[in-house]
C-alpha cells in the first residue's frame, strides 16, 4: 500500500503515495522529514491536492511537486498535475501540465531530467510514462523537451491591413 517514493534535492523530505485508511480515499500522498534520529511521523497532504481518488507518483523538483491524478479535472485516467509550496502548511492551487504532456489515457510518473546537458534551445528534459494507444506496449515511457519557443515571424507594416468583416446569423426554432 506504499510506493513511488521521491526525496528532495537535499534529502530532508521524503514524498510518497500510499492507500491508507487515514487517508481522503484511494491513494494519497504523504511526506515525512528526515530528523537525527530518522523520519517523522507521515504527514497527509492537503485537501488540495488529495481528493477522494488516486493520487500517485510524487516527484519533487526544488520547490515544485509533480503528481498524478485520477480524480482532479483533466483529460481523462490519470493525469499529471503541478503545484509548489507557499508556506509551511500551504500548496498553490494545482495546475494540468495540458496536452501534449497529457492525453485521455494514463500519464504519469513525470520526472525532470538534470544529468543530461541542455542543448540550443531546450530549457528542460525529462520522461513521463503513460499508456497512449500508439504506444509500443501497455505503458510507455515518453521523453520531452521544452524548448524556448522561436520568435515570432516579421509583421509587413508596408500592406493596408483587410478590414475585419462582422457577420452574425441567427438561426432558431421556438416551440412555445
Amino acid at each position: 500500500n506504499y510506493g513511488h517514493p521521491t526525496l528532495s534535492a537535499d534529502g530532508s523530505i521524503l514524498f510518497f503515495s500510499a492507500n491508507h485508511p487515514e487517508g481522503w480515499g484511494g491513494y494519497d500522498i504523504y511526506y515525512s522529514e528526515r530528523i537525527p534520529d530518522g523520519w517523522s511521523d507521515p504527514n497527509l497532504l492537503g485537501r488540495s491536492i488529495n481528493t477522494e481518488g488516486d493520487e500517485k507518483f510524487p516527484f519533487l523538483d526544488k520547490d515544485t511537486l509533480y503528481f498524478s491524478s485520477d480524480h482532479h479535472i483533466g483529460m481523462g485516467g490519470l493525469d499529471i498535475f503541478k503545484t509548489y509550496r507557499v508556506d509551511e502548511n500551504n500548496w498553490s492551487p494545482i495546475q494540468n501540465l495540458k496536452p501534449p504532456l497529457n492525453s485521455g489515457a494514463d500519464d504519469f510518473a513525470y520526472i525532470v531530467d538534470y544529468r543530461k546537458e541542455l542543448d540550443g534551445d531546450i530549457i528542460q528534459q525529462g520522461y513521463f510514462s503513460s499508456s497512449r494507444n500508439k504506444g509500443k506496449g501497455n505503458d510507455d515511457i515518453y521523453r520531452y523537451e521544452r524548448r524556448i519557443p522561436p520568435p515570432p515571424p516579421p509583421v509587413d507594416t508596408t500592406k493596408e491591413p483587410e478590414p475585419i468583416v462582422y457577420k452574425m446569423i441567427l438561426d432558431g426554432y421556438v416551440l412555445e
